[in-house]
């Protein structure tokens, strides 16, 4: 008799899969390799003397945009009047906040101990500031509005009336060669910056109420502007007033990131209250905003305690800029 050769089953090895554990510890569906983000900025401040008056920056700073001054973590030079740096793209939350403090510190050790930097939202300088021809160049590349997907120029000011903006730039590091199309397609960026408008936008407006941040809404800061770049968005909305202290800009890290977060998510719900949005940041109408955020809940619970926490302490006072970051 032949023996019967026992065919010996081949097992299959189960292909491992890296699973997504959500609260309620369901297995989903295998999570894609997580995208890295980066945040930065191009702030604009006014420069101060040692009597706090305005001035231009422009015999202190004397390097324009076109060859800015290059400093360890910065890049900085004169815009008109204005004073404005370059700093470098951050990938957390903690290393927003040290790249500015860095950013600060080297532009104060420039211009030196008769001047400081001041984030005062606006203001109208003396005739005598306004003298020098750079102080007549507004070179501003064009900037684009989320709702009316249109190219937006900004009114005429008064002659000697100038704004400081503290621009938030949004991007991704393989913008290059990306996964997906977030924040690389036109319609994801366009949403992306009416998100912000909900979370930030809003919320910046509520911060800082003063008198300075409502003219320059006049001219810039309304909702929805923008520029699109070719790693992601640079959301123009906020003025500089974010940047009086590290714990405000540590804030508003926290909402970018949230609003990133959004953004990979089906957001449909914040996009429908883009509009509302738009209109309270355009008419600065701080009351609609509180009532906005309660009602909707539009802030995750830690970061609405610290938006509650900010609105307590009061008005932001520019001047105490310099004492906050410890220059």
């Amino acid at each position: 008799k032949k023996k019967k050769k026992k065919k010996k089953k081949k097992k299959k090895k189960k292909k491992k899969k890296t699973l997504d554990y959500r609260p309620n510890y369901r297995i989903v569906t295998p999570m894609k390799e997580k995208k890295q983000f980066t945040k930065g900025s191009d702030p604009e401040f006014i420069l101060i003397n040692k009597n706090r008056r305005p001035v231009s920056a422009i015999p202190v700073v004397v390097q324009d945009k076109f060859d800015p001054f290059k400093l360890p973590n910065c890049n900085v030079y004169h815009d008109n009047v204005l004073v404005e740096m370059t700093v470098k793209p951050a990938k957390s939350n903690g290393e927003f906040v040290d790249h500015l403090g860095n950013s600060f510190n080297d532009v104060s050790k420039l211009i030196g101990k008769d001047y400081q930097l001041a984030p005062i939202p606006s203001h109208t300088f003396s005739a005598e500031e306004c003298e020098h021809p750079d102080a007549k160049e507004f070179g501003c590349d064009p900037e684009y509005c989320a709702y009316d997907v249109e190219e937006v120029t900004p009114p005429a000011g008064g002659e000697h009336f100038r704004s400081g903006g503290g621009h938030i730039h949004i991007g991704r590091t393989d913008f290059e060669a990306p996964a997906d199309d977030f924040l690389i397609d036109p319609y994801s960026k366009l949403d992306m910056v009416k998100i912000m408008d909900v979370v930030v936008g809003n919320a910046l407006t509520v911060l800082d109420d003063s008198e300075e941040a409502r003219e320059r809404k006049k001219l810039y800061g309304k909702a929805g502007r923008h520029r699109p770049c070719p790693y992601g968005v640079e959301y123009r909305t906020p003025s500089n007033s974010w940047l009086t202290s590290p714990e405000l800009a540590d804030f508003v890290g926290q909402m970018v990131d949230f609003c990133l977060e959004i953004g990979e998510q089906d957001h449909d719900k914040i996009l429908s209250l883009a509009d509302e949005s738009r209109a309270n940041i355009d008419n600065h109408s701080v009351g609609a905003i509180v009532k906005l955020f309660e009602r909707e809940k539009v802030l995750p619970s830690r970061i609405m305690e610290s938006f509650n926490a900010l609105r307590k302490k009061g008005g932001l006072n520019p001047l105490d800029f310099v004492k906050h970051w410890n220059l």
